[in-house]
């Protein structure tokens, strides 16, 4: 938990730095009309993924320092919030004035929520900011008593173009480009921010629009005409259903989701959009993949090529160099055509040079690359 002053409680407000506040004044006025009083309230800041909750809550944090006077307690729910993990975040001694933030409230379990209750009966409770994913039904949460529920929409196309040449600083987007990828964010200010992170990082909008080209690139066949990696591989490439129709739905709907997804099942996810792009798949076994996860063949006109394919299910961190590096020695070791990583995150930027210095042999896919795998399946 982080313990945070009222003069150094975020960093200060800007479209970029907290994920793309613009055209969210509203629901900022409405946060300051529940808390301007400085008596106890409870709120809470719900909506889809990827629609910069946390954002307006740090936003909201940093133009108000004034309002809680006895300091901010911030608090990241996580997945395992029971009551035993909650205690030791409330012991410390609230002043008046004081604001409590806890952010994904929706993954808290019953009894962590029912003991926050009970402790914000004490004469020393302080006010509670909650952001939550959920729906603010969600019947977990309403032992809380919220006061106030701020609903966050996607953008409008206004503020997304807005959001989105903030985020491009010295950049320029022909206008079709420009509002072609306005369409694939589809008013995410996340989505957006990832956008212009991409380009400002040397991708080009034409490419960030072509990406779902998928298999087109082709890998080299042996001196029989056959594709390198048959023989012992070759058995492991069955055609397999390893995900229902219903979750891919849900996942096509909110791609947000594949972030929640234990490493296993996104790399379950992503054998099933393979698959459902004409691909054979097989899952390597989970306890030992020798480097990879997915075996993955696809018929061209040419023949049968064997793709090695390595799932990264990380949202803190980039995938750096290292990894591609060693996806590419797989590759060589098992004779295949070429290796794919897939990830909820993005590359470094030396990941992607290395990238393009072998790019016959390895394939990048990042968070927004995956989308474009989504869109292609018909579910």
């Amino acid at each position: 938990m982080d313990i945070l002053t009222p003069t150094n409680v975020f960093s200060p407000f800007s479209p970029v730095k907290t994920g793309g506040l613009v055209g969210r004044d509203d629901e900022l006025q409405a946060l300051f009309e529940v808390f301007h009083d400085g008596r106890r309230h409870t709120a809470l800041v719900v909506g889809e993924r990827a629609m910069g909750i946390t954002s307006l809550a740090h936003a909201f944090l940093a133009q108000n320092p004034k309002l809680f006077s006895g300091g901010v307690a911030a608090i990241h729910a996580g997945a395992h919030s029971s009551s035993e993990w909650l205690a030791p975040h409330l012991s410390i001694a609230f002043k008046p004035n004081s604001l409590l933030f806890i952010d994904e409230a929706d993954r808290m379990s019953r009894d962590s929520v029912e003991f926050l209750k009970t402790r914000l009966t004490s004469s020393d409770a302080p006010s509670l900011l909650l952001a939550a994913h959920k729906s603010p039904l969600n019947k977990g949460l309403m032992p809380l008593q919220i006061e106030r529920t701020i609903r966050l929409k996607r953008l409008s196309p206004e503020d997304s173009a807005r959001l989105f040449r903030a985020a491009l600083r010295d950049k320029v987007v022909p206008p079709p480009l420009f509002g072609r990828l306005l369409g694939v964010a589809n008013g995410s200010p996340r989505e957006i921010l990832m956008l212009a992170a991409r380009i400002s990082d040397g991708e080009s909008p034409e490419s960030l629009l072509g990406q779902a080209s998928d298999f087109e690139i082709l890998g080299v066949v042996g001196p029989d005409g056959q594709p390198i990696g048959t023989g012992n591989t070759q058995r492991l490439i069955t055609n397999v259903t390893v995900l229902n129709n219903d979750l891919i739905t849900k996942i096509k709907a909110n791609p947000e989701l594949m972030k929640e997804l234990p490493p296993r099942k996104f790399e379950e996810l992503v054998a099933a959009l393979l698959e459902e792009l004409g691909c054979e798949v097989q899952l390597t076994p989970e306890s030992d993949d020798g480097g990879f996860d997915i075996f993955a063949a696809k018929q061209e006109p040419f023949g049968k090529f064997l793709y090695l394919v390595e799932c990264k299910r990380w949202n803190e961190k980039n995938v750096g160099v290292t990894v591609v590096r060693a996806l590419q020695g797989v590759v060589h070791s098992k004779r295949a055509n070429a290796g794919i990583i897939a990830t909820t995150s993005r590359f470094t930027k030396r990941a992607k040079e290395f990238q393009k210095e072998n790019e016959y042999q390895m394939q990048l896919r990042d968070y927004m690359a995956i989308q474009d795998w989504l869109a292609k399946v018909r579910k």
